[in-house]
């Protein structure tokens, strides 16, 4: 239940928890591949040189990794996010697919337990629906700070501000967006 706070909404993946640099990470420890994280522009399965499925095999492989479960957030994300919630309602809103649902879960529970009201998942909703601009829409979302360039741009459909978390695959994106590196450039963009 959302207190009268504006809702402000996080993308998980790569926006709160650096996930695919971790999981580049994982691939090359464990010698199932190399890939340079700035090359990243669409999938990784083609940067492996590997399917589809085998790329889901690993994802799966790193989410039930005590590498996955490791990563911690600094001191200073967690003081951050404390400022945030003292003057919106933070979520997460995650597009992240439901055979991952538990692995976010659980590092959520172990890492940032009372940071966020909630957590969402777009699976959850009807297909028509699904596009984050419309559940942001739906649920009264006064902003979403997001990595994905897609997510971005569907809010915009909606009106609904965004902040767009820096990745080598959202560069192209040619809008007039505000652009952050850290949790620590949105603090100084929303707390005043």
């Amino acid at each position: 239940m959302h207190n009268k706070k504006p809702i402000l909404a996080f993308d998980f993946d790569d926006t709160l928890v650096d996930v695919t640099r971790n999981f580049l990470d994982f691939c090359k420890k464990n010698k199932k591949g190399v890939v340079n994280y700035e090359e990243i522009k669409t999938d990784i399965a083609s940067l492996l040189k590997i399917t589809e499925e085998k790329e889901l095999e690993l994802w799966d492989e790193f989410f039930e990794s005590k590498e996955y479960l490791s990563i911690t957030p600094t001191p200073q994300q967690l003081e951050t996010l404390t400022k945030i919630k003292e003057k919106y309602d933070p979520i997460i809103l995650t597009s992240r697919d439901n055979r991952f649902r538990q692995s976010l879960i659980k590092w959520v529970k172990k890492h940032l337990a009372g940071y966020f009201s909630e957590i969402i998942f777009c699976a959850d909703f009807p297909e028509e629906k699904r596009t984050k601009g419309a559940i942001c829409s739906e649920l009264k979302v006064q902003m979403l700070i997001d990595d994905e360039s897609k997510n971005v741009l569907s809010c915009l459909d909606y009106n609904i501000p965004v902040i767009i978390y820096d990745c080598p695959w959202n560069r192209k994106l040619d809008k007039k967006i505000q652009r952050v590196k850290s949790l620590k450039e949105i603090e100084k963009l929303l707390i005043c």
